[in-house]
């Protein structure tokens, strides 16, 4: 792994009021920072007396923070804006022996934002997003998925769901399952603070009354972070839908995961482009697929899966979670992004 100023970034940078950028690695985009964390001692890790000894070069870089603070002048980064520490880093990479030993063809790094996408990457591979802090600080969530606590709500969605483009698979979904009134379901837009596109969910939620509601659907949040609400629902629930929004990936399927709730995957390409780890984690084993032009009784198929069944999935989630999840006691994760980049990428 690289080291020095130009790569030093969680050393370098800070972000708002100061903040130590370790604060951000379990957040969403944490995993930028937790290869870096975890690299720092890992057992096959080779310094620069034995380089030739390595197969994969990894470089430290938060493109997350890079790309969200671009336009920013502010100095955040010992002095320099997170655009001029990405310029260093690349300058340090294109004068290193390292990089043209192989041009570059031999190197790795983690970048977890949608962003990353738009980049002209030579080969990728998925990689988790981090899970929220909370659906792991209780041991049932690893080892006794769902025993503990009752599954009283059907199936749970909350977020964004307004009138930008990349939510209209989402919109979709709502107008088709939301007459379902059979179903003891939660289905909430989440509106950030003066977002300029309105919600399609006209009420606004009571957060109170919708904590034990035993229905609690199209409605609004005016804010789009009620963690509350989101973790006592999601925990609380036999499904979670995942639905396409504007990323690859969700963190929703790993909030999921950590609680043993059941992950219904609609969408037609995700499938395909945000699954981490294939050849490891037996996802069709784990989740529920829908086409985005599924039919109600498909819908209702799934949400009629038997008890046994249910509880047979939580079972192999607890059994695959230290592969998806980067923070759990024991984490496969680095170990399985390593293996996928010699296997797939060199």
């Amino acid at each position: 792994m690289y080291s020095g100023a130009a790569f030093d970034w969680v050393k370098n940078c800070t972000v708002e009021h100061s903040e130590d950028i370790r604060e951000h690695r379990h957040q969403l985009h944490g995993g930028e920072i937790l290869f870096q964390e975890r690299l720092e001692n890992h057992p096959e890790r080779v310094f620069d007396e034995n380089w030739q000894r390595a197969e994969i070069f990894a470089v430290p870089a938060l493109l997350v923070f890079a790309w969200w603070r671009k336009w920013s002048p502010t100095p955040s980064c010992n002095g320099l804006s997170f655009t001029e520490q990405l310029n260093a880093t690349g300058e340090a990479l294109l004068a290193s022996p390292y990089f043209r030993n192989k041009g570059g063809r031999d190197h790795l790094i983690v970048a977890d934002s949608y962003a990353s996408n738009y980049m002209p990457w030579r080969c990728t591979i998925s990689v988790p997003y981090v899970h929220k802090p909370n659906a792991h600080t209780n041991e049932r969530h690893t080892l006794n998925i769902g025993d503990k606590v009752p599954r009283d709500k059907g199936v749970f969605f909350m977020g964004l769901m307004d009138a930008r483009e990349a939510y209209l698979t989402r919109r979709q979904v709502a107008k088709k399952i939301l007459p379902m009134a059979e179903l003891n379901m939660t289905f909430i837009s989440t509106v950030r603070d003066g977002d300029k596109y309105n919600a399609h969910f006209p009420e606004e939620c009571d957060v109170d009354a919708c904590l034990d509601a035993p229905r609690c659907a199209n409605c609004s949040l005016l804010n789009a972070a009620n963690y509350n609400l989101y973790e006592h629902r999601l925990e609380r629930s036999q499904f979670s839908l995942m639905i396409k929004g504007d990323s690859p990936s969700s963190q929703r399927l790993y909030d999921s995961l950590a609680y043993g709730t059941i992950p219904v995957i609609i969408s037609n390409r995700l499938w395909h482009t945000g699954m981490p780890f294939p050849g490891k984690v037996p996802w069709q084993d784990l989740v529920y697929s829908l086409e985005e032009n599924f039919t109600i009784d498909e819908f209702k198929q799934v949400m009629a899966t038997p008890m046994d069944t249910i509880i047979r999935k939580r079972e192999l989630i607890r059994m695959y979670f230290k592969d998806v999840s980067w923070t759990v006691p024991g984490s496969r994760v680095v170990d399985n992004i390593l293996e996928e980049t010699l296997r797939y990428c060199l």
